[in-house]
């Protein structure tokens, strides 16, 4: 279950920069993931991705089950077993509605579900600073986290560094670190298992 959970990230990444790519018009820089997706959108494959986003995100909710027995069997208490799976589960839950329900559906995505993500990659480098001798992961993890509260504020609107034209760009640097979190995760238990 945990290498699965490992797969997500790839399978998102591939299916966003891979159906990017043939869609010249399509742009990575300017654009949110969804547009990709979008209900009317003149892009190629629309349904492969967002069959792609339901596919990584029945991944994550695998890894994150996973995850939850990976962590009670390596002795991390259950609500912390428990929380550090909801950073992976629910955004997963949330790329499953982006992809069965494509913009402009209002059904598309939540922030609520999305909101566990935030601390994905915290849970992961206090995984790695418990269970690993490794410092350098966990500490790049840590800088992640804070880097992730600020890019976010920065693409819902707070500070002025995000705009029209680099919102895709922020967002893709912002999965950067909390979809690699979620998979490294999965991966760390996976290897102390």
């Amino acid at each position: 279950m945990l290498f699965i959970g490992t797969l997500m990230p790839f399978v998102y990444f591939t299916i966003l920069f891979g159906l990017g790519a043939f869609n010249p018009e399509y742009s990575n820089i300017r654009q949110a993931p969804s547009d990709l997706g979008a209900d009317g959108a003149p892009y190629r494959m629309m349904a492969v991705f967002n069959a792609g986003l339901v596919l990584a995100g029945g991944l994550g909710i695998v890894g994150g089950i996973g995850l939850i027995i990976g962590l009670r069997n390596l002795d991390f208490g259950r609500f912390f077993a428990c929380a550090a799976s909801l950073t992976v589960i629910m955004p997963s839950i949330n790329m499953i509605l982006s992809g069965v329900f494509p913009l402009p559906n209002p059904n598309h995505s939540f922030l609520e579900v999305m909101f566990p993500v935030f601390f994905a990659p915290l849970f992961a480098g206090l995984i790695i600073r418990r269970i690993s001798d490794k410092r350098l992961p966990a500490i790049i993890l840590f800088i992640g986290f804070i880097l992730n509260i600020f890019i976010f504020a920065g693409i819902i609107g707070i500070g002025s560094f995000v705009g029209e034209d680099n919102l895709g760009l922020w967002i893709r640097i912002w999965t950067f670190i909390i979809m690699p979190s979620s998979g490294y995760m999965c991966w760390t238990v996976r290897s102390k298992l």
